[in-house]
């Protein structure tokens, strides 16, 4: 898991860096870009781009393939989750294995739409980003693109409604669970409950850039313009 966390800090710096990147978004956008800066903190949005016309937009961004056990979107206390008694007891039950029975939940209709957006309406992403680099040269292989509300409709699409216990994980649809966030003696807060997003929802996605079944070349650094604190301007 902190794996998969550290590559996607790397990820979204290359993002910010990869003048590809920038030039896929501002065909896509069908304007130039001012800058590309992250966010710092942990905040919904990854990324924010601005543009000459002094317009912006906020991107969260996913990057590699998940590894099948999905990004983390999300971590806090059972406490603070957005559901009644019974989910809390549930995920209690479940996912921290405390003794006791399962209860039946019915999904909350804002469910996913208030752990993958947060309540900060500052920070709240207006588009999904996926990209994938590669682990050696740091070439950009894909980069897909879609509104939020897209890919919150494709994901409430597919829920469950009701959350589906399994093992230690309670299932919110297909490509979204909830599980013990775990880690070593050093991990803070390991019983916080984080959500995971096995994939975006590729019914959605729209692709700006795809290099996978190409054979990577050597990044060459000079064609990379210098970047300060991750700005690309």
């Amino acid at each position: 898991m902190a794996a998969i966390a550290r590559n996607g800090n790397t990820a979204e710096r290359r993002l910010c860096e990869t003048l590809m990147v920038r030039q896929c978004l501002e065909n896509h956008f069908r304007k130039p870009i001012k800058t590309i800066r992250l966010i710092p903190g942990r905040k919904k949005s990854d990324i924010q781009v601005e543009f000459m016309d002094d317009t912006s937009t906020r991107i969260q961004n996913k990057d590699g393939p998940g590894n099948n056990r999905g990004w983390s979107v999300d971590r806090r206390s059972v406490s603070r989750m957005p559901l009644d008694d019974a989910g809390k007891q549930l995920l209690d039950n479940v996912c921290l294995k405390k003794a006791g029975e399962r209860p039946v939940v019915d999904r909350p209709v804002g469910l996913i739409h208030a752990l993958l957006m947060g309540v900060e309406p500052e920070y709240m992403p207006h588009y999904f980003t996926h990209s994938i680099f590669h682990k050696e040269t740091g070439e950009l292989l894909h980069l897909s693109i879609a509104p939020a509300e897209r890919v919150l409709d494709a994901l409430n699409e597919t829920a469950y409604p009701q959350l589906v216990a399994k093992r230690t994980c309670v299932h919110i649809s297909p490509l979204l669970y909830l599980q013990r966030k775990g880690g070593g003696a050093a991990d803070a807060s390991p019983n916080d409950i984080q959500l995971k997003l096995k994939s975006l929802p590729s019914s959605v996605m729209e692709p700006l850039y795809d290099r996978r079944n190409e054979t990577p070349h050597h990044v060459n650094n000079d064609a990379v313009p210098e970047v300060e604190e991750g700005v690309l301007s």
